[in-house]
């Protein structure tokens, strides 16, 4: 390293890092614009894939990927709102661009936190399922829950339990990619949506009618959580923070996914999602 470097100006010294890009304001906010409407972009050929007989791998492992093309966007969002370096030139990391460690975690998790919970939840599943079926980062978790549920049926007797799968890269890599489960012996499982979790699930949530069995009562759930959802989705005062995300959920494929989208898109009107 040169002499003297600890004493160089801040903008100097970032000059020199190559693990940086460095942006006038006018390129940031293109760039930032431009992500945006790759989102949008995205989200279009994914209803497409919905609307056509598209599989329900693909199309949601697309998906996955507007998720993590808004966590970009509100990455280079929030460097827009901080104070440009000595020489009017914004600081960009490019491990927000792939080119880096935990690149895709990090936009996943900005999107995930930011986004109302109808666009990122993807399905539930049993805690009972073998814990090696699921992605790593879901293992820790899913044994957790197992734990208090046991301790739980000390006192309780039965005791149910779900674990939560969100739209994020974990379920991009087990959708979209073959791959050998070392932990299984096998080929990897997908883990698409199994609607007999959620129906098992929201047995509570039914409205008890004695004339017409379970079965009827869960078509009858899904036809109301359809309607519901669809009210939503056309009510323009709704903010979309503020959806039944559960009627969303239960659904099946394609129309979750289809309303997910949708909602996904009317959040992209807040002007939140602009910049000045």
């Amino acid at each position: 390293m040169c002499s003297g470097y600890l004493n160089w100006p801040l903008a100097l010294k970032q000059a020199m890092n190559n693990n940086h890009y460095r942006l006038t304001k006018e390129n940031l906010e293109y760039g930032i614009n431009v992500c945006l409407e790759k989102v949008r972009t995205i989200l279009d050929d994914v209803e497409i894939l919905c609307l056509n007989n598209g599989t329900e791998a693909t199309a949601v492992s697309l998906y996955t990927v507007a998720i993590e093309e808004y966590g970009k966007f509100l990455m280079l969002k929030d460097i827009l709102n901080t104070k440009a370096n000595q020489v009017g030139l914004y600081v960009v990391d490019k491990s927000i661009f792939g080119k880096g460690k935990r690149t895709h975690k990090d936009k996943f998790e900005k999107a995930i936190e930011a986004l109302p919970e109808v666009c990122v939840e993807y399905h539930i599943r049993d805690i009972n399922e073998n814990e090696n079926l699921f992605p790593p980062t879901y293992r820790g978790g899913l044994l957790h829950l197992r734990e208090i549920k046991n301790d739980m049926k000390k006192h309780l007797g039965y005791v149910d339990g779900a674990i939560l799968l969100n739209f994020d890269f974990e379920v991009r890599k087990n959708l979209l990619y073959v791959d050998w489960n070392e932990k299984m012996n096998n080929w990897r499982k997908e883990l698409i949506k199994n609607g007999e979790v959620e129906f098992l699930h929201s047995m509570d949530e039914l409205e008890p009618d004695w004339d017409t069995s379970v079965e009827k009562e869960w078509e009858k759930t899904l036809e109301r959580s359809e309607d519901e959802a669809e009210i939503e989705l056309e009510d323009e005062s709704l903010d979309v923070k503020g959806v039944e995300y559960k009627n969303v959920r239960r659904l099946e494929y394609p129309k979750y996914l289809t309303f997910a989208v949708r909602f996904f898109k009317k959040y992209l009107t807040r002007p939140s999602n602009l910049i000045s």
